[in-house]
Parts: structure tokens; sequence; C-alpha cells
């Protein structure tokens, strides 16, 4: 694309755009090595050490090593040793030896490449404190970083460190020098710096600020209430009532989305409108046709794609609530999420959608009953109700449970243990993960948080956030500010979703109109 684009500019003779083109792709593109070659060829006389560095820094932080080390031997002999080094570090799970450290040569030891080293070495050597130092003179400009995403990664995980070990003020500064690029990588630099420096410095007004910055970028539903709602904190913190309430007021818009609805919490709505619009009809397109014609000859996975494709294409809310009308009438909850799940993400309303009622079976229940909502709200966020989904970690089916987990259930709740079913029986899957979340609510007295917490990454991980952060059951514990410490982003994202999800479902499988974030975030007996 770009590279013959540039290479006919150039025989056009507009070497000035070519050349520009040609650049912004050596930094931007992922070029296999006979592409390389081709630019190279062409342009390898506009290209200084200073481009391929950089283009080996984007390919040392994506993990691919024969591509950096291919672009640094175009650097120096230098750099390829401490490009060696860096793949190294990234490979290991803990810090590397020292003498590995020690063999990057001294002309390099001032680069910021190194400094990411020494960073991300210090780090997981639990020297969080030397890591926020090696981080201070880094410049926030991404031209000059190679990757501003990978390094915000890296100042997220120090700065968390340096508030378990209580400095806020050198966890603040972490964050807020970042360089980010990535519009959600921004918003969550932003946020971060904000939340350090309200929950932490008590510093409403600098808080204040990060926020708004989150909220100048953000344009999903998720990411605009999680500004707008901490936008009303940082203004209640400031007794600036008025402007709080409309900031929620704000968040409440999007009364999907887990800060959406804690913010109606704050201004006590206890309704959860969820909307869905009149279809439009649309046999005139083709591919409304086809995906038809797919469903009629049992080729679901081809139609829902077919669906999607439109659902990305389409620009009018009637002819979206179609498609997933289509959807729905063909009981394909799994096409009928993605379709919803679009929509939202591009600002149209099909709120219903995005939480299909059919994707989970009826199932018989195995010891205490369990919330369907709390079945469904799981099913929604593990599996999308794919009923044959398998993880790169190895979980499996719709309530996406692991083979020695489903196993230990099917003990516990003398079921039969059959691990081809449970992507093959939706059915068995839904009772099996259902028997799960019954045990772990048991072993966590009643409580939402930990349960799904438990759920996604384990019961040991959840002991060590509670030694660490308190127990959210606990009056004296700020819920909201415990789920955003869990360390791991994987599931601090999954609690906000479950629990947003849980909402929804209450009141589309219950018809129940009010909902109880609040509550449900508190939920649980305390510890013995």
């Amino acid at each position: 694309g770009r590279v013959a684009l540039a290479r006919a500019l150039a025989a056009e003779g507009r070497q000035d755009e070519a050349v520009a083109l040609a650049r912004r792709t050596w930094l931007e593109d992922h070029l296999g090595a006979g592409l390389e070659k081709i630019v190279l060829d062409n342009f390898g006389d506009k290209l200084t050490p200073a481009h391929h560095r950089l283009r080996a820094e984007r390919y040392l932080f994506a993990g691919n090593g024969e591509a950096a080390l291919r672009n640094a031997a175009r650097v120096s002999k230098d750099y390829v040793a401490l490009a060696k080094v860096r793949l190294a570090s990234a490979k290991a799970k803990g810090p590397i030896a020292q003498k590995q450290i020690e063999a990057v040569p001294a002309a390099l030891k001032k680069d910021i490449s190194f400094a990411f080293l020494q960073a991300q070495q210090a780090r997981r050597s639990g020297k969080a404190a030397d890591a926020a130092k090696a981080l201070a003179d880094i410049p926030r400009d991404p031209a000059l970083l190679g990757d501003g995403d990978g390094w915000w990664t890296e100042r997220r995980l120090v700065a968390r460190k340096l508030l378990d070990e209580g400095d806020a003020k050198d966890a603040y500064a972490v964050v807020s020098g970042h360089g980010a690029e990535d519009a959600a990588e921004r918003i969550d630099a932003e946020w971060h710096a904000g939340w350090i420096a309200l929950r932490f410095e008590k510093d409403a007004e600098r808080a204040a600020k990060h926020f708004a910055e989150a909220a100048k970028i953000a344009e999903t539903p998720i990411s605009v209430a999680r500004a707008a709602y901490w936008q009303g904190r940082a203004a209640d913190a400031l007794d600036k009532a008025e402007a709080a309430q409309a900031f929620y007021a704000r968040a409440a818009e999007h009364p999907v989305a887990y800060y959406g609805q804690l913010a109606r919490a704050r201004l006590g709505l206890n309704d959860l409108p969820v909307r869905r619009t009149i279809a439009a009809p649309l046999a005139h397109l083709p591919g409304f046709k086809a995906a038809m014609l797919l469903y009629d000859i049992e080729a679901p996975d081809l139609a829902g794609q077919m669906l999607i494709d439109l659902s990305q294409r389409l620009h009018d809310t009637a002819a979206l609530e179609a498609i997933a009308d289509m959807a729905r009438q063909r009981a394909d909850a799994k096409t009928l999420l993605t379709i919803g799940k679009i929509a939202l993400q591009r600002g149209f309303p099909l709120d219903e959608a995005a939480f299909p009622t059919f994707g989970v079976p009826e199932f018989p229940t195995v010891g205490d009953p369990m919330e369907r909502a709390i079945v469904h709200a799981i099913a929604r966020q593990e599996s999308a109700f794919d009923p044959a989904a398998v993880s790169h970690a190895g979980a499996l089916g719709l309530m996406q449970m692991m083979p020695a987990t489903a196993r230990e259930t099917a003990r516990r709740a003398q079921l039969p243990f059959e691990l081809e079913r449970l992507t093959r029986d939706p059915l068995y899957s839904a009772q099996m993960g259902a028997a799960h979340l019954n045990d772990l609510l048991g072993d966590w007295r009643g409580s939402y948080i930990l349960t799904f917490a438990a759920y996604n990454a384990g019961s040991g991980n959840v002991k060590k956030w509670i030694t660490a952060y308190g127990d959210p059951r606990l009056p004296e514990v700020d819920a909201v500010d415990w789920v955003e410490r869990i360390p791991f982003t994987e599931t601090r994202n999954y609690v906000q979703r479950v629990m947003e999800n849980l909402q929804v479902y209450r009141q589309r499988l219950n018809q129940c109109t009010a909902y109880m974030i609040d509550q449900d975030l508190k939920r649980g007996g305390k510890r013995e």
C-alpha cells in the first residue's frame, strides 16, 4: 500500500512527498524483510540511523526479536548488543542476570532504551523507587520514545508498585510524565494521574485537570462515563456541587457502563433505561439477503460475520436494529452481542442488542439457587456467548472454565465430569459455571467483587489483594477504589464489566427497573 504509493510519487517527480511517506511508513508500519528491502533500495539514503533505531524500538516493545535485531544492525553494533539484552529482559518473567546488564556497551548506558531496561529490571527486583529514578528524566515525546504506549505500560506498573509501598508522590510523577500515543492509552494515563492526585495526594485541583484531559479524548461509552464520573468526584472534593452534578449527569447518559451506573447512583437515579429502536426494512441490502440464506443453510458463523460486517458500515440506527433483529430471530446470541457492542461503540443506542437474554440455556440448579443475571453477566464477559470458545490459557466453553477447576467443581457438586461437554453442551457449561460461582460466593461470604475477581484471577490472588488493600466488604474500605487497585489490568476491567452486566441483566431478565450497584459493590459478610 504505502510503499507502492511512495514509489509512485517518486516516479512522478514528487520527491518530497515520496520521502515523507517512506519515512512515515518506516516508522509506523510492520513490513517484512522483503518490503523493508524495497524501501531501502528506493529510499535508503533518506533514512538515518535515528529512523532505524525508532523502528527497532517498536519491534523491541512488540517482542519481535528477528525484526528488532534486523533493524538494530542498521544502527550500530553497540545498539545490537543493547537490543539483545532488551529482548532477553522481555522474555524473562523476572529480573535478568546483572552480568547481562553490564554487557551493554558503555556508550549506550545513557540511551533512553537502556533507561527502560533499568526501570524494568528495578521493578522486577522489587525496587520501585529505583525504577522511578530511571524514568524520571525520560522525554515525553513519542517521536523520541519509539513506542510511547510501551513506555506507558511500564510507567503504570511502576506507579502501582509505588502506591503499594505508600509512595503516592513518586507514583504521580511517574504517571504524569507519560508519553502514551494511542487514545485508549492516553485516557488511561491521564485517568491514573488524576486518580492518584485525588485519592492519594488529596489534590483535587490537579486531579480535575487530568480527568478533563481524559474527557477530551474519550469517545466510547465506557471511557466517557469513567472520565465524567471522576470529574464529578474531583468537583465534589472541591465543594463545587453544581459542577459535580453536571459531570455525574454526563456520565449517567451511559447507563449500561459501570461508571455511568455509579454516577446514576450518586444522582439518586435508581432506574436503568435499556434502549431499543424500531427496525427498518433491509431486504434490499445484498449482505442482508446473503445472511438470511446462510442462516437457512445452517451456516450461522458465516451469516453472523456478514451481519457484523454490515454493522460496521451502516450509519442508521433503524438499519442497525434490523440486522440485530435478524440475529435475534435466529437465536444467534454471539452475533447479536457483537452487533450491539459495535453499535454502542459507534454511538448508536442498541443497548438491548448488546445484552442478549437467550445466550445461556435454562439449566438445573446445583446447590443454592444462582441468580440468572449473574450467570448471564459472567458468560457475556467470558465467552461472548460462544459455547465453543477456547481461550489461549485453555479455558473452555460458555463459562470459560479451566479443566482442573471444572473437574473439582464436578466433584464438589456431585456432577459427572465430561471435558468435551464444556465446549459442546452449553447447558452443561452453564450448570458447571453456576456451581463454581456458588462455591466462590460461599468462599467469599457473598461478596460479588471478590467472587468475580476470583473467577477471573483465582482465589489465591484475591487473598493477596485483601491483605494489600483491605477487605472491600468492610465499611471503612472504599469499594470503588479497591476495584481500581486490582493490579491485573485484565481482572480490574473484568470486575467492572461483569458488575455493569449484572445491573443490565437484572433489568432485562427480572424486569427489575431499579438497580443496586452501590449495594452490590459492598455486598458480603465480614471475615470471621
